[in-house]
This record gives structure tokens, sequence and C-alpha cells, in this order.
């Protein structure tokens, strides 16, 4: 098959859901014209660009109402006349893999078309995070190249990602752009430099921060959450505690968060509890995420020796109800991309022992029977769990 009959295969993809949707994306490309559109997931885009430089000459509200823009068709009117969901995944997994069979160059150059047109439409599709922290299905077709040119060439999509951070107002971008930063700054051995880890710690702020997208959630917005356990810095910390104390999608997302760091670094423990204590969390709570720490580290059991001898009663009573805690990872993450689904604390068996042979260290020094009890039906439970 010749480059340029791939090209239109391509674009037919994209026509027929765009065509389906309400828009015809096709003649948008041959015509060489931008006309206003709807953002994806109902947000405004606002944000037209051309060779990834902002055009001030050419820039468009792009979430106006339809009064305010002639021709845009009403993004609910054109969802339910066009693909059913399961129709719409199906599109999104042809236009990926036709993508990604074509030659690097003429993908990037496809996609950045797309991409610098403005153009988005809207999918009834989740922000589904997958393997490698690609995604599986998106809300909107501009998260999906966005996501897609990642794959084609990690360079491109982190140097585009700047794009994003200048002129998106859409949090589901931003989390792909970071995504993107993230990996293409890591080097040969995945480490960040310091100046790319303060980097993306000034961006991952800007984008857990943003009040409009705490107002107005989005799948793209929540998962950018497991920025914190990636980067494990101090100040996301306390943001994420902060954010622990909302109700709803929120704080649920933040008490994630924060049990993956501490689950996939025990040691980030000697941050968080701090953190959650300035951010006046539930002292059980606190304990309980102290019950993650791992007594097998020599550094972990002597910060366990210390917190034991200073921790309240609450504090203590929340430890002793789960420790120890050897957490099972049940889901993808959008940026740590070496995880694998079934990922279980590792040295089951010795972190068991090291936590029996701490709790009989501090038996003997128990400060009163309501501790000794405590520590007691800790150590029969763990006992009934070594193998």
């Amino acid at each position: 098959m010749s480059k340029a009959v791939k090209s239109r295969k391509i674009w037919t993809v994209v026509g027929l859901v765009a065509v389906l949707l309400g828009w015809g994306l096709i003649a948008i490309l041959r015509d060489g014209e931008v006309p206003n559109t709807v953002g994806g997931e109902g947000q405004p885009s606002s944000m037209v660009v051309e060779n990834g430089q902002h055009d001030e000459d050419r820039e468009t509200v792009l979430g106006a109402s339809n009064d305010e823009q002639d021709g845009v068709a009403d993004p609910e009117i054109a969802i339910s006349a066009g693909l059913t969901p399961a129709e719409q995944f199906e599109a999104q997994q042809r236009l990926r893999e036709d993508l990604l069979g074509l030659p690097s160059g003429e993908a990037i150059a496809l996609i950045l078309e797309y991409l610098d047109s403005g153009q988005d439409q809207s999918f009834r599709l989740p922000f589904k995070v997958g393997k490698g922290g690609l995604l599986k299905s998106a809300p909107s077709l501009r998260v999906w190249m966005l996501d897609t040119l990642e794959e084609v060439d990690l360079a491109t999509a982190t140097g585009y990602a700047e794009t994003i951070f200048d002129f998106s107002d859409v949090a589901d971008e931003w989390a792909i752009a970071l995504r993107s930063t993230c990996l293409g700054r890591e080097d040969t051995n995945g480490k960040l430099s310091d100046v790319d880890a303060d980097y993306l710690e000034g961006r991952a702020l800007e984008l857990l921060g943003n009040s409009d997208w705490q107002q107005e959630l989005s799948g793209g917005y929540l998962e950018s959450f497991d920025i914190v356990p990636f980067l494990s810095r101090e100040v996301l910390i306390d943001t994420m505690c902060g954010l622990f104390k909302s109700e709803g999608p929120i704080g649920h997302a933040a008490y994630i968060s924060l049990n993956k760091t501490v689950t996939l670094n025990p040691e980030s423990i000697e941050a968080v509890l701090p953190s959650m204590r300035r951010a006046t969390i539930d002292a059980r709570v606190r304990g309980q995420f102290v019950a993650q720490s791992n007594p097998s580290i020599p550094s972990q059991r002597e910060f366990l020796d210390e917190w034991h001898l200073s921790a309240g009663n609450d504090e203590l009573e929340g430890f002793f109800s789960v420790f120890p805690v050897l957490t099972q990872i049940a889901n993808y993450s959008l940026y740590d991309t070496s995880f694998s689904r079934g990922q279980i604390a590792s040295n089951y068996n010795s972190r068991l022992l090291s936590s029996s042979r701490l709790l009989n260290g501090w038996k003997a020094k128990a400060s009163s029977d309501v501790n000794k009890e405590q520590i007691q039906a800790a150590f029969d439970r763990i006992q009934k769990a070594i193998k």
C-alpha cells in the first residue's frame, strides 16, 4: 500500500468518526480551514496553534455557545447521533493502528497537523490507563492523538508537551503532556536529573492545584494524582494531603495516590506522616499508613522504633489494626510505566518475619497492658500468615 493511500485510509477513519459525530475533518484538512468546534468532554480547548506556536490572529474561543458560533454542532446532539461507545472504541483503536503502521515521520506530520488545527471532539469513552501508561481509551480525539504521538515518537511528544502546557486549558491534555515529559526527560537508567524533577514538580503543582479542574473533574485530572508516587516530592505530598480531606472523587483519588506512594516506596512514609499531621488527617488513618513501613529495611526499622515511642494512642491503634500491610496494587499508572498487574510486596515472608521480630522487641518494652494486647494481637496475626 502506498504512503498516499495509507494516509487517506487513516483520515478516512478519523473522518468517519468526525462525520458521524457532526463535523467533517476530511473537508477541514483539504480546505485548510479551522472552524470553531467543541472541546473534549464539554470543556473548552481555547487553543489554536500553528507549527507549535500560538497564533493570536487565529485564536478562537473554542467552547462558546452555539448562539455565539455559527455552524457548531451541539455536542450532545452530535454524540447521540454518532457511534455507540463500542464503535467509538473500535475507531480509536483502528486509528492508532493505522498511524503506527506509517513511517514515523509521516505519522508525526499527520498527528501534528491535527493537533495544530485546534480541533477536538468528545467521545463517550473514559480516560482509561492501560499497560505501559498508555491509554486504552480517551474521552476526546485530541487526547487520543496526543497519547498516540508519544507512542509514535517520544521526543516529538516531549517537545509538543510544552505547547500543551503553554496554551491548553484541558486537564486531560495536561495529564498526557506531563507523562510525555516524565518519560522524555528520563536518562537511560530511567532516572530524572534534579533540574528535570524540579521542572516536573512545578508543572504537576499547576495541574493538581487548578481550581477550575477541581470543580469540573475529568478522568485525566484524577489519574494525574499518580505523579505524586512517581516523583515522591515533599511539596507534592503536601498538596495531596491537602486534597485528601476533600469530599468525593478528589479525596478518594488523593488517598489512593498517598497509598501508592508509601506502597511503592515504604521509606516515603517519613515524608508522608509529617505532612498528614500538618493537614490534621485522622490519627488512626495516619497509623494505618505507617503500617505500610518495611521493617526489613534497616532505616525503616529505626524509623518505626522511634515512631512507636512517640506516637499517640490513636495512631498506635490504627497501626496495630492492620500491621503489616502488604498491599497488592491492582491498577495501572499513568506515570509508572514499569508497573504490571498483580504487583505485590516483594519478599512476603521476609517482611512478615521482620515484622514479627519488631513486635517482639516492642512487647518487651510495652508501657501498658493495652499496648501489650495490641502488640500481641498483631503478632498473632502475623504468625498465622507466615508460610
